[in-house]
C-alpha cells in the first residue's frame, strides 16, 4: 500500500478543499450582513456598537428583574387564594 497520495486523490482534495473555502467566504459575507445590520438597527436605538454587550446585559438584568416581581406577585396571590 502507496503512502504517496494519488494525483486523483490530490485533486479530489483540492476540489474538496475549493468547495470548503466558497462555503466560508458565503458564511463570512453572511456574517458582514448580519453585523452591518445590527449595526444600523442599534445606530437607530440610539447605542453606539460598542456597547451592544452592555445594553444587551442591562436589557437582560430589566427583564430578570421584571420577572422576579412577578414571579413574587404570582407567589403572594397564590398565599391569598390558598389562604
Amino acid at each position: 500500500m502507496s503512502i504517496i497520495p494519488t494525483i486523483q486523490q490530490l485533486r479530489k482534495d483540492i476540489e474538496s478543499a475549493s468547495g470548503d473555502v466558497l462555503r466560508i467566504e458565503g458564511q463570512q459575507e453572511s456574517a458582514g450582513e448580519e453585523l452591518a445590520a445590527l449595526k444600523a438597527e442599534a445606530k437607530d436605538m440610539g447605542i453606539a456598537p460598542t456597547q451592544l454587550r452592555e445594553e444587551a446585559d442591562r436589557i437582560v438584568g430589566d427583564v430578570n428583574e421584571a420577572y422576579g416581581g412577578v414571579r413574587d406577585n404570582i407567589a403572594a396571590l397564590s398565599k391569598k387564594s390558598d389562604g
